[in-house]
C-alpha cells in the first residue's frame, strides 16, 4: 500500500508521515497523524537574533522579514538548514527554489510547501473602487497611483488589466501598456499614466476599467474623465463645437471660412481638442480648402480629376535650373486642390506651392540639374489631389556633361601713378607664373583674344575627356564587383493598379472591369488597391515584355486577411456605386471592406551593399481591429542568375490595437507566363508536371514552383520561379494549384459559389486548370491564423520572377533546373526533365565533392512515357562557398549541365 501526496500527487511509503517530493503532511490512518506544526530539531536564527522554534513561526517570521528572508533563500541558508534537521526533502525543495529568477516568487513558493498549520491565504484590498478625474485637456499627461493592501498571510499574485476602448489610460511609465503582472507582500502601488495625446474631446464622460485578478480575490477600478469640447472661436465658424457644426457654418459663408482653413485655424482647433484632422497634407487656398474639408468628412463627392502632362523631358547642364509644371483638371466645376511632394531619391526636384483657380491647378516644380556624369536620370514626384487621388507624374532630365567651363580669367586692369594706363597685373589666384607689370604693355587685341580662344578649347577638351575616360580602380577590387555584383540592368518591372476602376457586379457580386464578361447589374467604382503584375524586360528590339500574371495592373490577383475568423480584403478600399443600387446590395458589397492607404508606392532606392534593385512600399491601415499591413516589393537578384530578374514580395503584419489578435493571410496569384493563361507546374519531388490541381498543406508544402511558357525543353521559352523558402520571411502553410476562380465556376463546383474573380474571399475553391476554355491557371497561399500580441508583427511574402533552366546541352531530351536554399549548410531541389527516353533508359547524377544527397539516387531508372516528366534530387550544400557543376547523363548518351553557386544570404533584414 502507498500514500498519495494530496498536493503534488506522488507516491510514498506507508510508514511516512511527509510527503518526500514537497514536504506536505500526509494522513495515514495506520499512523499516528503528526503535529501539522511540528516544532523544529533545532531553532532557526535570523540574522536579527529572532529565534523560530517551530514551522509555524519560522512561516510567520518569514512574512514579517521578507526582504531579508530573500538573501537566506539565496545564499542557500534555508536549503543547509533542512539538510540539518534532517529534512532533505525540504532541503531539495528550497535548492529548486533558491535559483528562481525572482526571488520573491522563490520565497512564496518555499513557505507554501512548509508543514504548517496556520491558513497561508492572501486577501486583496483597494483604498478606492472609482476614480474622478474631473476636467482634463488633451495634451496632458497625469500620473496617479492605486494602493493595493494584503490583509491576509502570503503573496499577493495576479494581473491588472485595463479596459479602455481609446487606449487613454495605460499601465506604468511611458506609452505603457495595458495588461501588466504584479504580486507582493503587505503593499503595492499600481502606477496609472492618462496618455493626454490619446484623450479626445466629448460630450460624454470618457470612462475606463481597471480589473485586478489575483489569488487573494479579485477588485475592479472605475475611471472616469471629462474632456469637454473648446468651441472654434474665429470668424464666421465660431461657436462650432463639432466638426458637422463646423461644416454647416463654412456652407453658409464658404469665402470667409476659406480663410480659416488656409491659416491652419481649424487644424490647431481639432489639435486642441484632441482630434485627428482629417485632411491630409496642407490645406488648399480659398474655397477649395472648404471643398477639401468636406471630401475628408465624407460630406461630399469628389470631382474627378486628370493630369496633364503626364511626364516631362527636360536636358541642361550642371547647375542650371529648369522650370515645368503639371496641371490637375476636372471637367466638373467644382473646386480642384493639389499639393506635391518630392521623393527622398529625388533633391533635385523642388516643388512649389500650388497655384489654384477653381476646377484647376497649377503644382509648378524647379528642376536643379546636379553635378553627375553626362547621362540620363529619372525622378518622380507625388501630386495629392481630391479624393484622395494621387498623381506621379515622371521626370526626364538628361544631363549634358560635366559643369559648364568658363575660360581662364583675364587679367585685371590695374591704375598706377608709376606705369601706363595700358600696364596689367595678373591675379595673384592665376596658375601662370609671376609677371612683372610691364610684361603685357601694348598687348594687342588679337593676344587676347587667343587667350579667350584657348579657354574656350580647354573647357570642350575637359568636357569630352571627362565623359569618355573610364575610373581608374583597384585591380583586386575591380574582379571581385566583376565576379559578385549583378548586372544592374533589371530584367523585370513593375506596374500596378493605381488608379481607380470601374467595375461590373452581376449575380452573386460578381464583378469584372466593365470590359469582362460579367453580366452587369450594378456598376462601381473600385479605389486602387495597389495590386500588381510583373513583366519581362524585351531582350532585343524584335522581342516583347511578356507578363507573368494574368492582368497588366494585377486586378485579377488579389489578397485577404482573417482577423479573429472575420475576413478583410487587403487594399480595397468600400466600392462606390455612380449608378442606382439598393441599400441592400451596397451594404452587401462593402461588408467586408475595412482600411485605407497611409503611403501608396513609396520608392525604395537602388543598393550597391547590398545589391538589390528599386522597390516600393504601400502602407495599409484597418481599425476595428487596428492593423496595419506594408506590401513591400523590391528587384532583387536570383539565387543562380546573379541578375536583377526576381521581385521579392513581402507583408508585414503588425497589430496596432491593445489586445491580442489571431491574424492569417491570404494571397491569390493569376498566374499567366508569355502568351499561356494555363501553364502546367513542376513541384519538386513529384514525377508529372501538375496540370490539374493540387493542394498542399504544412510540410508538404515545396520551396519552389516552377513553369515552362512552352513544352519544348530546346526552346522552353519564359521559365517563371516562384519561391517559397526566403529568409527573414514566413513559408506558406497552405498551397493550392489550380484554376482561377472564375464566376463561371459556380454551376461547376459544389462549393462555387464562393468563385468571385478578383473578389473573392479567404477560401479558394480549387478546380482542374483546365476546367474551363481556355485554360487558366492560378496559385493561392496561406498563412494561417495565428497569435499576434499588441504592437508585435508578422512577415509573410514570396518571391517570383525568372528561373534557372539549363537545356542547351539536352537536346530536348534532357533539362536541369534548381530551387531552395543555395546558402553553405542549406537545402536545395535539383530536378531534371526528361523526354524522348524508355523504361530500358537509366539517368545517372554527378554531385561535387561536400554537397549531401538527401533524396533521391545517384542512377534513376526512366519510364515509358509520352510528354517530359520529371526527377528529383534533395541535397545539402557544404559550409563553404563556391560554384559548383552538377552533371546527368542518360544511358542514351543525352547529357546537360547546370552550374549551382552557394552563397551567404544577403537579404534576411535588408529588405524594404
Amino acid at each position: 500500500m502507498i500514500l498519495t501526496c494530496k498536493r503534488c500527487g506522488n507516491a510514498n511509503p506507508l510508514e511516512a508521515s511527509f510527503c518526500f517530493f514537497d514536504g506536505q503532511l500526509l494522513q495515514n490512518s495506520n499512523n499516528p497523524s503528526p503535529t501539522k506544526n511540528p516544532e523544529l530539531a533545532i531553532p532557526f536564527v535570523f540574522p536579527d537574533g529572532r529565534k523560530c522554534i517551530s514551522f509555524d513561526e519560522l512561516v510567520l517570521t518569514i512574512l514579517d522579514e521578507w526582504d531579508e528572508s530573500k538573501k537566506l533563500l539565496k545564499d542557500g541558508s534555508f536549503a543547509r538548514f533542512f539538510q540539518k534537521i534532517g529534512r532533505p526533502d525540504l532541503s531539495v525543495r528550497a535548492e529548486k527554489c533558491r535559483v528562481f529568477p525572482d526571488a520573491d516568487l522563490g520565497v512564496d513558493e518555499l513557505i507554501n510547501c512548509l508543514p504548517v498549520s496556520i491558513d497561508l491565504k492572501p486577501e486583496l484590498q483597494t483604498e478606492i473602487e472609482r476614480i474622478n478625474l474631473g476636467i482634463s485637456k488633451p495634451g496632458t499627461d497625469r500620473d496617479l497611483y492605486i494602493q493595493l493592501k494584503n490583509t491576509g498571510l502570503g503573496m499577493i499574485k495576479g494581473s491588472a488589466v485595463i479596459e479602455c476602448p481609446d487606449f487613454w489610460i495605460t499601465l506604468g511609465d511611458g506609452s505603457g501598456t495595458n495588461e501588466k503582472s504584479l504580486h507582493f507582500i503587505n503593499e503595492f502601488k499600481l502606477h496609472i499614466r492618462i496618455q493626454g495625446k490619446r484623450l479626445r474631446a466629448s460630450d460624454k464622460p470618457l470612462n475606463a476599467k481597471i480589473t485586478i485578478e489575483t489569488n487573494g480575490g479579485s477588485r475592479e477600478v472605475l475611471i472616469t474623465a471629462e474632456v469637454p469640447v473648446l468651441p472654434f472661436s474665429k470668424g464666421c465658424l465660431a461657436g462650432a463645437i463639432s466638426p458637422r457644426k463646423l461644416a454647416s457654418l463654412a456652407k453658409v459663408n464658404p469665402k470667409d471660412a476659406g480663410k480659416l482653413f488656409e491659416d491652419n485655424s481649424v487644424q490647431e482647433w481639432y489639435k486642441s481638442n484632441g482630434w485627428t484632422y482629417p485632411v491630409p497634407g496642407p490645406a488648399a487656398s480659398g474655397v477649395a480648402a472648404v471643398q477639401q474639408f468636406f471630401e475628408a468628412l465624407g460630406l461630399v463627392e469628389a470631382p474627378q480629376v486628370f493630369i496633364e502632362p503626364r511626364s516631362h523631358e527636360c536636358s541642361g547642364y550642371p547647375g542650371d535650373k529648369i522650370n515645368l509644371a503639371f496641371t490637375v483638371f476636372s471637367s466638373e466645376k467644382r473646386h480642384v486642390y493639389a499639393h506635391a511632394t518630392n521623393t527622398s531619391d529625388t533633391p533635385w526636384i523642388i516643388c512649389k506651392p500650388t497655384d489654384s483657380e477653381k476646377n484647376r491647378a497649377v503644382i509648378s516644380v524647379e528642376v536643379v540639374i546636379p553635378d553627375s556624369p553626362p547621362g540620363q536620370v529619372e525622378g518622380r514626384i507625388n501630386i495629392f489631389s481630391n479624393g484622395g487621388k494621387v498623381f506621379r507624374p515622371r521626370i526626364y532630365l538628361s544631363i549634358l556633361g560635366s559643369a559648364k567651363l568658363l575660360p581662364p580669367p583675364l587679367p585685371e586692369l590695374k591704375s598706377s601713378r608709376s606705369e601706363s594706363s595700358n600696364s596689367l597685373n595678373l591675379d595673384e589666384a592665376t596658375d601662370f607664373n609671376e609677371l612683372k607689370p610691364n610684361k603685357f604693355q601694348g598687348m594687342p587685341a588679337i593676344v587676347l583674344g587667343s587667350l579667350l580662344l584657348l579657354g574656350i578649347f580647354i573647357a570642350i577638351t575637359r568636357d569630352v575627356l571627362s565623359f569618355s575616360k573610364p575610373m581608374e580602380k583597384n585591380e583586386a577590387i575591380s574582379r571581385v564587383l566583376k565576379a559578385e555584383k549583378p548586372d544592374m540592368n533589371p530584367l523585370v518591372f513593375l506596374t500596378f493598379n493605381e488608379t481607380d476602376t470601374q467595375v461590373s457586379f452581376g449575380a452573386g457580386l460578381t464583378a469584372k472591369p466593365t470590359g469582362g464578361k460579367a453580366k452587369a447589374n450594378n456598376v462601381g467604382t473600385q479605389e486602387a488597391h495597389m495590386s500588381f503584375c510583373i513583366h519581362t524586360k524585351p531582350t532585343d528590339k524584335n522581342s516583347k515584355a511578356k507578363r507573368l500574371m494574368r492582368d497588366s495592373d494585377g486586378f485579377t490577383n488579389n489578397s485577404v486577411t482573417r482577423i479573429n475568423g472575420n475576413d478583410w480584403f487587403f487594399g480595397q478600399g468600400p466600392l462606390k456605386f455612380r449608378e442606382k443600387a439598393s441599400q441592400e446590395f451596397i451594404l452587401e458589397a462593402n461588408k467586408h471592406y475595412n482600411g485605407r492607404w497611409l503611403k501608396m508606392k513609396q520608392l525604395i532606392a537602388e543598393s550597391e551593399a547590398p545589391f538589390l534593385g528599386k522597390g516600393y512600399t504601400s502602407v495599409w491601415a484597418m481599425t476595428n481591429p487596428s492593423v496595419e499591413i506594408t506590401q513591400s516589393l523590391r528587384i532583387i537578384p536570383g539565387a543562380q542568375t546573379n541578375k536583377l530578374d526576381t521581385v521579392l514580395v513581402r507583408y508585414r503584419i503588425e497589430n496596432r490595437g491593445n489586445k491580442n489578435l489571431t491574424i492569417g493571410f491570404r494571397t491569390l496569384l493569376d498566374t499567366f507566363i508569355g502568351s499561356n493563361d494555363g501553364v502546367p507546374f513542376l513541384i519538386p519531388g513529384d514525377s508529372e508536371l501538375c496540370s490539374s490541381s493540387k493542394i498542399m498543406n504544412g510540410a508538404g508544402v515545396p520551396d519552389f514552383l516552377q513553369a515552362l511558357e512552352n513544352n519544348d525543353l530546346n526552346n522552353p521559352g519564359t521559365v517563371a520561379n516562384l519561391s517559397l523558402l526566403n529568409p527573414g520571411l514566413e513559408k506558406p502553410s497552405k498551397l493550392t494549384l489550380g484554376c482561377w476562380p472564375d464566376y463561371r465556376l459556380e454551376k461547376i463546383l459544389n462549393d462555387g459559389d464562393k468563385c468571385k474573380e478578383g473578389f473573392t474571399l479567404w477560401d479558394v475553391p480549387v478546380a482542374k486548370i483546365n476546367t474551363l476554355n481556355p485554360a487558366d491557371s492560378a496559385v493561392t497561399m496561406y498563412w494561417e491564423p495565428t497569435l499576434i500580441l499588441p504592437f508585435k508583427t508578422r512577415e509573410v511574402g514570396y518571391s517570383y520572377g525568372l528561373g534557372t533552366f539549363a537545356g542547351s546541352q539536352g537536346q530536348g531530351q534532357l533539362a536541369l533546373t534548381a530551387g531552395g536554399s543555395f546558402a553553405p549548410n542549406g537545402e536545395f531541389t535539383l530536378t531534371a526533365y526528361v523526354s524522348g527516353h524508355t523504361s530500358k533508359d537509366t539517368l545517372d547524377l554527378t554531385i561535387p565533392d561536400g554537397f549531401k544527397l538527401i533524396e533521391g539516387s545517384v542512377k534513376t531508372s526512366l519510364r515509358d512515357s509520352q510528354s517530359k516528366y520529371a526527377i528529383s534530387w534533395k541535397l545539402k550544400a557544404p559550409s563553404s562557398e563556391g560554384d559548383f557543376p552538377f552533371k546527368i547523363q542518360s544511358s542514351k548518351n543525352f547529357k546537360e549541365e547546370i552550374e549551382i553557386r552557394i552563397r551567404k544570404a544577403i537579404l534576411g533584414g535588408v529588405f524594404g
